[in-house]
């Protein structure tokens, strides 16, 4: 698991708000599909994601350790070499409904399991600006904004920090582009 899944569900959520709510889960769910995907690993490591994150307190709590919290361990696991943090492929890596069973309630085990088996995960990707937007969001969850903590983090999973920050720029252009487009124009 990765930023990937949570970054490619937000940004469908904002490009694809307009529709109805089962319109929008059909055409994520064709989108996914298309990419030789899981759509339901794809929300389920999307929601595993934000809900951790949203158990941080401070950016502090945003580093790797493996006697912290959920996030701390998964952090811990990406950051090192051995392990992929850039692609993700549902049959590959590990993901919120993978080998351990659904996580449900408040079933700290299984989570232990989940974090525990990223370590033999073995994805082979390459980073892109979905990537970047999902660790942006788990900066979001957390409700840390302090720009350091982005460069923070990236530099924990082994990614250029302006390279991130770039790619969010792009990705927020692009947006606005779109939505600007999208948006009725007054004509008087």
């Amino acid at each position: 698991m990765n930023c990937l899944p949570l970054g490619l569900v937000s940004l469908f959520n904002l490009i694809f708000e307009p529709l109805d709510p089962e319109d929008r889960a059909r055409a994520f769910n064709a989108f996914v599909s298309a990419l030789g995907e899981d759509p339901e690993v794809y929300l389920a490591d999307a929601a595993w994601i934000e809900s951790a994150a949203s158990a941080i307190s401070s950016a502090d709590e945003l580093v790797p350790d493996p006697a912290g919290s959920q996030i701390q361990r998964l952090l811990l696991r990406l950051s090192q070499p051995s392990v992929a943090v850039i692609g993700h492929k549902s049959t590959s890596s590990f993901s919120a409904t993978d080998k351990v069973g659904t996580i449900e309630g408040n079933s700290d085990l299984g989570k232990d399991k989940l974090v525990e088996s990223v370590s033999s995960s073995s994805v082979v990707g390459k980073y892109n600006k979905v990537w970047a937007v999902g660790l942006f969001r788990i900066l979001d969850a957390a409700g840390v904004m302090d720009p350091n903590a982005l460069k923070k983090l990236a530099e924990v999973l082994h990614v250029s920090s302006e390279r991130v920050s770039k790619d969010l720029r792009s990705c927020r252009e692009v947006l606005l582009r779109l939505f600007h487009t999208a948006s009725p124009t007054d004509s008087s």
